[in-house]
């Protein structure tokens, strides 16, 4: 017996709602409607509704950036030049940059900072808070964002992915829905 699922046909899917997926789903959207005005104005056809959706695992998108973190704003300026009047949830910049060695005694500075150590102009972020921040401004693009729907298994026909199946909600480990 084949059972029967819902399905939600999107024309783009993002599995993974971190930086990466909510930045390609937003730059996607950008790119649509910048093709779209261009197109209204003359030039190819449009492209029409493009659908984008973004699955996260998570309960809420930002729930597993628990860590935070260095960034480089290179790429969020690429995606966003005005990412600081967009409200993005900057703790703080990097003003400065030292490098110490702890002994049981006190400290010894380096008097020389590698390159990779050297974070003077990038910012002092909480992922978790980019993550529900780049969230909403995807949403308010028009992309879906599913948190709650972890991907479980890719779907293939023939040699080519045409999606995924989520996780089943409502039902116990026995596969069975519980008695009300």
């Amino acid at each position: 017996m084949s059972e029967q699922r819902e399905a939600l046909e999107v024309d783009v899917l993002f599995v993974g709602g971190g930086p990466a997926g909510l930045a390609g789903a937003l730059k996607l959207s950008q790119l649509v409607a910048a093709h779209n005005e261009r197109a209204g104005a003359g030039g190819a056809p449009p492209l029409g509704e493009v659908s984008i959706a973004v699955l996260e695992k998570a309960s809420a998108i930002g729930a597993h950036g628990i860590s935070g973190c260095v960034l480089d704003p290179r790429a969020l300026r690429e995606l966003l030049p005005d990412y600081r009047d967009k409200g993005a949830p900057i703790e703080s910049d990097v003003t400065s940059d030292d490098l110490y060695y702890f002994t049981e005694r006190g400290q010894i500075r380096f008097p020389i900072l590698p390159p990779p150590l050297q974070n003077h102009g990038n910012h002092v972020v909480s992922l978790g808070q980019l993550e529900k921040w780049l969230g909403g401004l995807v949403e308010a693009s028009g992309a879906y964002v599913l948190p709650g729907m972890a991907a479980v298994e890719g779907l293939f026909e023939e040699d080519r992915m045409v999606g995924v199946r989520t996780g089943d909600k409502g039902i116990d480990r026995s596969r069975r829905k519980p008695e009300a």
